[in-house]
């Protein structure tokens, strides 16, 4: 029985812009229409993937995202985390610079939050994890 084949090579990756997600990080549909987002919003919606994606998780670019298994289930390393986390910001698209990063622990809760202040090509940028 033959079986026809096809070899594809990927050369060079440019992904498309990043289509419009909701505040729970699922794709926006809500006018029944893929939406794209550009300028600030689309590095904004770029740090909060480069931060939640854990290493080695996107098809196209093993390297995006943070190593997570790195920190999960150890003793916490509060310079452990926040360079990692400032790492994959930088890596970012149109971040120029890291203005101010603020980072509170919750043991009780085993909760960590972020504040970032981050300087991009079209501004300003405050994110919060």
């Amino acid at each position: 029985m033959a079986t026809d084949t096809l070899d594809i090579l990927i050369t060079e990756f440019t992904p498309a812009p990043p289509a419009s997600v909701n505040d729970g990080h699922d794709l926006d549909l809500t006018t029944h229409d893929l939406r794209l987002v550009a300028g600030i919003n689309r590095v904004r919606q770029s740090i909060g993937i480069a931060v939640w994606w854990f290493t080695g998780e996107w098809l196209f670019d093993k390297s995006v995202g943070v190593d997570w298994y790195s920190i999960l289930g150890t003793k916490y390393s509060a310079g452990v985390l926040e360079s990692l986390v400032k790492e994959a910001i930088l890596g970012v698209d149109d971040v120029t610079k890291i203005a101010r990063f603020e980072m509170t622990w919750d043991n009780t809760k085993r909760k960590v939050s972020m504040n970032v202040y981050v300087d991009t090509a079209y501004g300003t940028l405050n994110v919060e994890f």
